[in-house]
């Protein structure tokens, strides 16, 4: 059987491979129009996705115990907030990213100042370069989350073009 970097083989329907690049071209081109409302829709996808997850881990967890119950219960939990308070939540999320960002930056920063040397001065700066990313996260959550979403669209346009791309040179 001979395949390839994506996965698919010489018995991959070239069908099905042209689907799924029309499918994902049209999500991208989706995605990149809109991104701050696409952003909303894929979170309250992932919301509806944790709900049913969870309700199926429930199902499937009895007789487990608290250990069985759990995961799916947090699965549950996070869905519905996700699908009732998206923009917080992704904010919260941006923002805690940007935390994130920031301290690793800054922790880098100073341990690179305390080297002194040719190699710590590329770390400072690239401790400095993570602490501003993470303080525009921190200052503008919104923004920063359409900008991620505009670029994964893009990229899955690009997944999309390839995979078109794939399903013609299969069928030729």
């Amino acid at each position: 059987m001979q395949g390839n970097d994506r996965g698919l083989t010489s018995s991959t329907p070239w069908g099905l491979v042209l689907a799924i690049g029309v499918i994902a071209v049209a999500f991208g081109a989706v995605v990149v129009a809109d991104p701050f409302d696409s952003l909303r829709t894929v979170t309250a996808l992932i919301g509806v996705f944790l709900i049913v997850a969870g309700a199926i881990g429930l199902v499937a967890g009895r007789g487990h115990g608290a250990v069985g119950f759990s995961g799916p219960i947090v699965a549950v939990i996070g869905g519905v907030i996700l699908l009732f308070l998206p923009g917080v939540t992704l904010k919260v999320a941006a923002v805690a990213v940007g935390v994130i960002l920031l301290v690793w930056g800054v922790v880098t920063a100073l341990a690179a100042w305390r080297e002194r040397g040719r190699a710590s001065d590329a770390s400072a700066a690239g401790g400095v370069v993570l602490a501003v990313l993470g303080l525009v996260v921190i200052v503008w959550p919104g923004p920063t989350l359409s900008l991620l979403t505009l670029l994964f669209g893009i990229a899955v346009l690009v997944f999309g073009v390839a995979m078109i791309v794939q399903a013609i040179r299969m069928r030729s």
